[in-house]
């Protein structure tokens, strides 16, 4: 039988050991089979992309048992898997026939011992053709995730996504202050969501959205924003337009008047969308210390936008 989906479980201790678990079928579907390959540190991109690739082929080998030894416990000697997984993290490893590969990092789950909690949010993908070391970096990426979300100090916050028109996926985190209403696309065709920053009188006095910046017709000129900006907010008293290579971004622009303070974050992501990360202060309803402050949120927010 020909398979569209392989997975793998990949355990990594603090050493970065690994030992990679195939699945194969068993009575009630898939299950980790109770054979494994492992790989010692040390390893460069090309040996541990011959590692992955090789648990991949392993995968369906030979039936899947349920209550036997584990592979983990075959590899530590240990008789509980409770037991013989202490001391290792996990991530997956999936190839789809029609779509690439893929790894899921995971985090420990605290409530459960000896399981652990996959982080969909944080998916990276690679295609089926690739070139030579884009697996093995995916895979360290998805290592490092699953390593910070388990740290003590991490508040480990879920990205959220949403579609461009383009069908690329955005992963960003949503801006973590109390005074932030999450007001999804404001009911306006060329916003994929917004936040919206509140005061304690709940009046809206600032607001972080992802839109497609239609006004602007993909011109990114300096005079073109400038003169778009200036018939929707005024004439500007501050103007200013440069390159940046935060998170996913290429320009930055900024407008200021006595009204308004705007900036906003461009990146064009294909022929006829231009993607853009915008924030918008009512300059009259904020203080010199919250004003600073709302900038700092918003090029954090900025710094956590990814593309996939």
């Amino acid at each position: 039988m020909r398979h569209i989906v392989k997975s793998v479980g990949v355990y990594f201790d603090s050493d970065q050991r690994l030992i990679g678990v195939p699945e194969g079928e068993c009575q009630y579907g898939s299950v980790g089979l109770d054979i494994y390959l492992v790989l010692e540190p040390g390893y460069d991109d090309t040996a541990l992309e011959n590692f992955l690739l090789n648990t991949l082929d392993m995968c369906y080998t030979k039936k899947g048992t349920i209550g036997g030894p584990t592979a983990l416990e075959k590899y530590t000697g240990k008789k509980n898997y409770n037991v013989a997984v202490k001391g290792f993290r996990e991530l997956s490893f999936v190839w789809r026939k029609d779509e690439g590969y893929s790894f899921i990092p995971v985090m420990v789950n605290k409530e459960y011992k000896g399981s652990f909690t996959p982080l969909w949010d944080e998916k990276i993908t690679v295609p089926l053709a690739y070139e030579k070391g884009v697996l093995a970096q995916a895979f360290r990426k998805a290592m490092e995730i699953s390593i910070q979300a388990d740290l003590p100090t991490t508040n480990y916050q879920p990205k959220k996504t949403f579609t461009l028109l383009c069908e690329k996926e955005v992963l960003y985190l949503e801006p973590e202050d109390g005074h932030f209403i999450n007001v999804e696309d404001y009911g306006a065709a060329e916003i994929y969501q917004g936040y919206s920053y509140c005061d304690d009188g709940n009046d809206c006095i600032a607001e972080f959205f992802f839109s497609i910046a239609s006004e602007l017709d993909c011109d990114l000129s300096p005079d073109n924003i400038r003169k778009k900006w200036e018939q929707f907010h005024g004439k500007t008293d501050t103007f200013e337009v440069s390159k940046t290579d935060v998170s996913v971004f290429t320009l930055r622009a900024e407008f200021r008047n006595k009204e308004v303070h705007k900036i906003s974050y461009f990146k064009q992501v294909d022929e006829y969308e231009l993607f853009a990360c915008e924030l918008q202060i009512k300059l009259a309803k904020v203080s010199k210390p919250l004003h600073s402050k709302l900038i700092k949120l918003f090029e954090e927010f900025a710094e956590n936008v990814s593309l996939s």
